[in-house]
């Protein structure tokens, strides 16, 4: 039987090994590691830029995709376990916020060591209730995510793209719907807070988050907390990237994570 750890993997883009600092980058429902492949151009050798990559997409493809979001978060740790230890830093948007956060409590119980800082972006603090879609039929879960990517050019037109092709909606719409029905079943269980500092950012036109439930991330953590509005949707991330790295790098600077 392939364990979980073999089907989830680390892709590097960038830096050195071994590195000074690794920045572990979890993707949104449906995405890639390859969509943080850019960001290694932004920090210098010292760091090294990894995309988690979850079965279903890019090497992983063909494998059985996870819906589980807690056994996702052991099968991130494993692999960080096994393969990744060293200084980190954490950055997830949307599910990946939530893949991250979760990995991070899941390092802590195997008393590991733990990020220096969480960047969790475009996703409500656990403890807030959640908008459930996997539930939907394919044309009303393809229509959310196209109302969810409004304002982002590049993935309302992918995803327009996937509504067109018969063959795409079988190969891509079950690994979209197993991220997000991950997401939807998780429930959330009170445990005392992470002692790694938190920074979020959200979208001002994001109607899936709002600033009070960003905010409520602070609850999650032991250390400091702050946040940052986006101007854009729920894909800000893409149309905002510069904007996101900048304050990445702001936020490190101010607490002597050298970069």
């Amino acid at each position: 039987m392939t364990s979980v750890q073999t089907q989830i993997t680390l892709k590097r883009f960038s830096g050195k090994e071994p590195a000074d600092l690794k920045l572990i980058c979890f993707p949104y429902a449906g995405g890639s590691a390859g969509i943080f492949r850019s960001w290694a151009g932004f920090f210098p050798e010292a760091v090294s830029v990894y995309g988690v990559n979850l079965p279903g997409r890019d090497e992983n493809i063909g494998s059985e995709c996870l819906d589980n979001l807690l056994e996702i978060a052991r099968g991130v740790a494993d692999c960080l376990e096994n393969e990744c230890a060293g200084p980190s830093v954490f950055f997830g948007h949307s599910m990946g916020a939530l893949v991250a956060w979760a990995t991070a409590r899941e390092l802590r119980k195997r008393e590991l060591s733990l990020p220096l800082q969480l960047f969790l972006s475009g996703m409500n603090a656990p403890s807030v209730p959640r908008d459930e879609f996997s539930h939907l039929d394919d044309d009303a879960f393809i229509q959310k995510l196209l109302d969810m990517s409004e304002g982002s050019p590049a993935i309302f037109d992918k995803i327009s793209m996937i509504r067109e092709e018969p063959e795409l909606i079988e190969l891509m719409l079950p690994v979209v719907r197993a991220d997000v029905r991950s997401v939807d079943s998780y429930s959330y269980t009170r445990e005392a807070p992470l002692a790694c500092p938190i920074f979020s950012f959200y979208g001002n036109m994001d109607r899936q988050t709002a600033p009070e439930a960003i905010a409520a991330w602070k609850y999650e953590t032991e250390g400091s907390f702050g946040m940052h509005e986006c101007d854009g949707s729920h894909f800000f991330l893409h149309d905002r990237e510069p904007e996101v790295l900048d304050k990445i790098k702001a936020v490190l600077s101010e607490r002597d994570i050298k970069i």
